[in-house]
């Protein structure tokens, strides 16, 4: 009975600390659709522009069909005027090919990581709006060298960010 009158209190005396609307609300926005300045933003604290991929040589790949510019230009820009973080996504289903491919190579791993580093920053020639991270939508990595390369890619990934 003492133990869990004590973790009642102790409880008691932490929540008044805690911050109780920490969620977050995350919307993705695929490529193919239209109709941005329609969302709602007041229901998100973040938005994921999907999908930016590479090639597989590491350079990012804006020429896919699967990322339109004016679009993310006109989330990101949306994302700012309603205090919404914008977050870019890599991958997605049956997109994930060149995310293996260039996971499984150190050099395209590294010129991917640097660029989608420089990306994210708003350090890049397809944007200058710092984001708010990025989403690696690989589906899925299932054989034991392919969640290998996923390790070495998310931590590289991590290091290049947390650098940044």
């Amino acid at each position: 009975m003492k133990k869990h009158l004590l973790k009642f209190l102790i409880a008691c005396s932490i929540v008044p600390f805690m911050d109780l609307n920490a969620q977050k609300v995350v919307g993705y926005w695929p490529y193919y659709r239209t109709g941005l300045t329609s969302v709602n933003y007041s229901n998100y604290t973040d938005m994921v522009y999907a999908f930016l991929n590479p090639s597989t040589s590491g350079d990012l790949n804006f020429s896919d069909g699967k990322f339109n510019q004016s679009q993310f230009n006109l989330m990101v820009s949306q994302c700012n005027a309603n205090n919404v973080k914008p977050h870019i996504s890599i991958g997605g289903a049956g997109l994930s090919s060149s995310i293996a491919a260039v996971a499984g190579n150190s050099s395209a791993r590294s010129k991917f990581v640097s660029q989608i580093v420089s990306f994210v920053a708003g350090k890049h020639a397809n944007n200058s709006t710092p984001l708010g991270g990025v989403d690696i939508d690989w589906e899925f990595p299932t054989t034991s060298t392919e969640k290998s390369n996923h390790l070495a890619l998310v931590q590289a990934l991590k290091s290049a960010l947390d650098a940044e």
